[in-house]
C-alpha cells in the first residue's frame, strides 16, 4: 500500500494530455498534489479549516476538516454499461480505454469538486471518484453530471445495486480541537549509530470496525494533525449521500485521535 505521505497524486493517468471543449466529463484539470504537508487543489485554503459541529445532514468538508475522499471501484466489465456511459459522458473514442476528468459543482456553496478517472481492461473496469475540497467554476459548456450528483449519475451505468469500494480520505485536524491518542512527537536513538531522530507520525493497522476502516496514518505538524485513513466499504451509488459518508469516515479516525473536551 502506498504511504499517503509519499504519494504524489492519485489520478490513474496524466490529465495534461486531455483538452477541454467538448462539454464532456473528460477535461483538463488541476492535479491534486499530495505530500506530507498539504493537499492543494485549485482554490485550496492556506490554513486548516475550522471544523464545526458534525451531525448528519449538515456535514461539509470544512466542518470535519476533510481535504479529499476518493472511492475506487473495480467492476467486472459486463456489469458496467460502457456504451451508455461513453454516450452520456461524451467520451471521445480515443479516450475510451483510459480517461481522467473533472466536474465542477452546480452550486459554489457545495464546497467541493470532483475528479473522475477510469480505465477499461480486458475483464474489468476500474473507476475512481474523488471529492476534493474547494469548488471549481463550471465551464461555459458544462452540463450534467455536476459534482453534487455525480455518484448518483454514475449509478445508471453500474448494473449491480451495490459495489465494493476502496476508500481513502485525508483530514487536517487543528490542535485547538484535536489531539493524538499517541504521544507524538518523540525521539529515539537509532540502533548501531549514535544518532537521535524525531518520530512525528505513525502507521496503524486498525481493528475490525463498523466503518470498514483498515489502515490509518497520523502525522503531527506544526499547526494541525494530518490524518489519512483507508476503508473498505459497500457503496450503493444510486443512494449515495456524501454528508453521511463524511460523517462515517470522520467517526472512524476517532480510534486514533480524540476531540479535546469530549
Amino acid at each position: 500500500m502506498t504511504n499517503p505521505r509519499q504519494a504524489d497524486r492519485i489520478a490513474l493517468s496524466d490529465t495534461s494530455k486531455h483538452k477541454s471543449g467538448n462539454g464532456g466529463i473528460v477535461q483538463k484539470r488541476t492535479p491534486v498534489r499530495r505530500s506530507g504537508r498539504h493537499v492543494k487543489p485549485a482554490q485550496a485554503s492556506k490554513t486548516p479549516s475550522n471544523e464545526g459541529p458534525a451531525s448528519a445532514g449538515t456535514i461539509t468538508f470544512a466542518a470535519v476538516g476533510c481535504r479529499a475522499v476518493s472511492y475506487d471501484f473495480t467492476l467486472p466489465r459486463d456489469s458496467f454499461d460502457l456504451e451508455a456511459f461513453y454516450a452520456a459522458g461524451r467520451i471521445a473514442p480515443k479516450e475510451r480505454t483510459s480517461w481522467c476528468g473533472s466536474c465542477a459543482p452546480k452550486h459554489q456553496t457545495s464546497g467541493y469538486h470532483i475528479h473522475f478517472d477510469g480505465r477499461v481492461e480486458e475483464k474489468k473496469v476500474r473507476l475512481r471518484v474523488e471529492y476534493v475540497k474547494d469548488p471549481t467554476t463550471p465551464r461555459p459548456d458544462e452540463r450534467e453530471p455536476f459534482a453534487e450528483t455525480f455518484m448518483n449519475w454514475l449509478a445508471r451505468f453500474i448494473l449491480n445495486p451495490t459495489s465494493h469500494a476502496a476508500v481513502r480520505a485525508r483530514f487536517e485536524k487543528s490542535h485547538e480541537r484535536w489531539r493524538s491518542r499517541f504521544n507524538l512527537p518523540f525521539k529515539v536513538t537509532l540502533s548501531g549509530v549514535d544518532t537521535e531522530v524525531t518520530i512525528d507520525g505513525i502507521s496503524l493497522i486498525l481493528p475490525e470496525n463498523e466503518s470498514g476502516a483498515t489502515h490509518g496514518w497520523l502525522t503531527k505538524l506544526d499547526k494541525y494533525l494530518l490524518v489519512d485513513v483507508c476503508l473498505d466499504r459497500r457503496i450503493n451509488p444510486k443512494q449515495f449521500q456524501l454528508d453521511e459518508e463524511l460523517l462515517a469516515i470522520n467517526e472512524s479516525i476517532r480510534m486514533f485521535i480524540e476531540e479535546i473536551g469530549k
